[in-house]
């Protein structure tokens, strides 16, 4: 459970219009599970004021608390600046030599060569920036706001 202890946090992000924190992940990848962790700053009327991604990496081991506060950090960002940054850069991992391009990978135990950027290449599919104000909802965001607006 995501609970916000500290009072002046809870002040900027009601000073801001934050009305509800909403975290969503990205679980089902058959390589790797857990691809990356969202979190969504909500106004009173569901809008999304600020959208921020944490991204897991394939040489770690994903931890849901790191995801959760990672992703936090990066939507609050993005409401108090009233901007994004953090472009997604989905060839990270990848040297260019000439015309040549080379992917870095990691190689599990079971033999199965997974590239280091595979997690920011499912990432750039959904969004631009891991720290977005304002940002334009993917096909999930809407159907889970959508999901929630029908319950209430």
């Amino acid at each position: 459970m995501f609970t916000l202890k500290n009072p002046e946090c809870v002040s900027k992000l009601k000073a801001n219009g934050v009305n509800k924190v909403k975290f969503y992940y990205n679980d089902k990848d058959p390589i790797v599970g857990n691809v990356f962790t969202v979190c969504l700053l909500l106004s009173k009327e569901g809008k999304i004021l600020s959208r921020g991604v944490s991204i897991c990496s394939v040489m770690d081991m994903h931890n849901k608390k790191d995801a959760r506060d990672r992703s936090f950090g990066r939507a609050l960002k993005a409401v108090l600046s009233t901007r994004s940054t953090e472009e997604i850069n989905p060839d990270r991992f990848t040297i260019t030599i000439g015309d040549v391009s080379l992917e870095t990978v990691l190689v599990r135990k079971n033999g199965v060569r997974i590239p280091l950027n595979y997690p920011l290449k499912e990432a750039v599919k959904f969004f631009k920036y891991k720290s977005e104000f304002n940002p334009t909802p993917t096909e999930k965001e809407v159907n889970i706001l959508a999901t929630k607006k029908k319950a209430a």
